[in-house]
C-alpha cells in the first residue's frame, strides 16, 4: 500500500479536465481557526464565518463507470481561505484507491493524494469507512435522508493547492440530486492524521446521487 512518503510510479493518467460521475457524501462543520493553522500555508488568509471559526468538513465519493477514472476518494478540507482575489477551501488530506488518481492528482493539481481502502455499506444505517494500513482514518454514517432536489455547483466554486511552489486555483463544475441527511455521524479516531481538526460534529451532511463533476486545469494565482 502506498503511504505519504512513497510516490507511485508515474502511470498514464487522463489530462485535465477530469470528468467524474457517481455518488458522494459531504459533511460540513465549523472548525477552530487555531486548530487548522498547523495545516495551512502562511500565505493563505482564513475566512472566518464566526469569530475564531471557519468552515471545513469531509467529502467521500465513489466515481463509477463513465468517469475518466473509476475510484473512491476522501477529501478533508480544513477551512475557507483567500489568496489574492480568489476564495476556496484548503485540502489538508486526500485519499484514493487508484494509483493513477494518486499520480494525476499530485502531478496535475499538486494535491497530496495517498492510497487508502474504502468500505461502503448499504442497509438501514448506510456508511463508508476509510482505512490506511488497517488504521481507520474516517467513517461517515447516517440513519435516513430527505427527498432529493437537483442542485448545481456554483460557477465560482474552486479550491487551492500548491503545485511546484506556486499557489494554484482550480474550478469545479457539477450537478447532483442532493439529499439532506438525518442522523449523520462522522468518526475520526484520535490517531487519524487529521484528528486535530475535530471533524466529529457536523452541522449538516448531504448525500449526492447522480453526481457529475468536472475538475479543470489549475491556474497559477498571483497576489493582486
Amino acid at each position: 500500500m502506498t503511504t505519504q512518503s512513497a510516490i507511485p510510479n508515474t502511470q498514464q493518467y487522463p489530462a485535465a479536465p477530469w470528468s467524474l460521475q457517481g455518488r458522494a457524501l459531504v459533511s460540513v462543520q465549523t472548525v477552530d481557526v487555531a486548530a487548522m493553522r498547523e495545516f495551512l500555508p502562511a500565505a493563505l488568509d482564513v475566512i472566518q464565518i464566526f469569530p475564531g471559526k471557519t468552515l471545513g468538513g469531509v467529502y467521500l465519493s465513489s466515481y463509477e463507470e463513465g468517469s475518466v477514472l473509476t475510484y473512491n476518494e476522501l477529501i478533508v478540507f480544513c477551512g475557507l481561505t483567500r489568496y489574492g482575489d480568489r476564495i476556496g477551501p484548503w485540502v489538508t488530506h486526500i485519499y484514493v484507491d487508484n494509483p493513477r488518481s494518486v499520480a494525476g492528482g499530485r502531478e496535475i493539481w499538486g494535491l497530496p493524494k495517498e492510497m487508502a481502502s474504502f468500505r461502503w455499506t448499504a442497509g438501514e444505517n448506510p456508511q463508508v469507512a476509510v482505512y490506511q494500513d488497517d488504521q481507520l482514518l474516517c467513517r461517515l454514517k447516517y440513519h435516513s435522508q430527505f427527498p432529493g432536489v437537483p442542485v448545481s455547483l456554483p460557477p465560482f466554486l474552486g479550491a487551492f493547492s500548491l503545485l511546484h511552489s506556486n499557489f494554484v486555483w482550480f474550478k469545479a463544475q457539477g450537478r447532483a440530486k442532493t439529499h439532506l441527511l438525518m442522523g449523520a455521524e462522522v468518526e475520526v479516531p484520535s490517531d487519524s492524521p487529521f484528528a486535530p481538526l475535530k471533524l466529529n460534529h457536523p452541522l449538516m451532511a448531504f448525500n449526492l446521487e447522480d453526481f457529475a463533476i468536472s475538475i479543470d486545469q489549475p491556474r497559477v494565482q498571483h497576489l493582486s
